[in-house]
């Protein structure tokens, strides 16, 4: 029974691969082997038949491109606050492990370092506020999480100032490891 089992599904396989064969009712293994054996055979022959064009490939240049010049970047804008700028503030609120990115993060969100957006009144598209554009989600936990911003002891108008709105994003990310929360991450 198990030479009839293993017949048939060497059968099906070799047939559902292109290499079909007549198979009567009660299979002989011997039988079975050599017709594999065989259509193997008849398909190495017609492989090696085929040729391959070794004609080479018109030699065409490749288009020439201008080089590349290496932009300078714009010097960082400094927004003055009556405690230094907002890149002190920022910094020196915690402890950030990576200062470059915690600024390139706060700069592309606040739009800059636009002034309206760090302090007011302008919001992001979702309500967000701060330099850090923190989500109205943070403050009253409609995602299920834990209101971060309510957590820490802040009002949602707290999020005007850029002190508190750095504590939230330190929180936000992990003690400034993760920052993928923020769309310019």
């Amino acid at each position: 029974m198990r030479l009839r089992i293993l017949a048939f599904v060497t059968s099906f396989v070799l047939m559902g691969s292109g290499l079909a064969f007549a198979r009567p009712a009660h299979v002989d293994p011997e039988s079975l082997r050599v017709q594999v054996r065989t259509k193997i055979a008849e398909v190495k022959e017609k492989a090696s038949e085929a040729r391959v064009d070794d004609t080479p490939l018109p030699s065409t240049p490749l288009p020439q491109t201008p080089p590349v010049e290496t932009a300078v970047p714009p010097a960082p804008v400094v927004v003055e606050t009556q405690q230094g700028s907002i890149q002190d503030i920022v910094l020196g609120s915690f402890p950030w492990p990576n200062r470059q990115k915690t600024l390139s993060v706060a700069a592309c969100e606040s739009g800059g370092w636009s002034r309206d957006v760090i302090y007011g009144p302008r919001e992001g598209a979702a309500g967000e506020r701060s330099g850090f554009q923190i989500h109205p989600g943070h403050y009253d936990g409609r995602w299920g999480g834990p209101p971060i911003v309510k957590t820490l002891g802040y009002s949602w108008d707290d999020m005007w100032v850029p002190e508190k709105a750095a504590h939230v994003a330190w929180e936000l990310s992990r003690h400034g490891t993760n920052f993928g929360p923020w769309t310019c991450a």
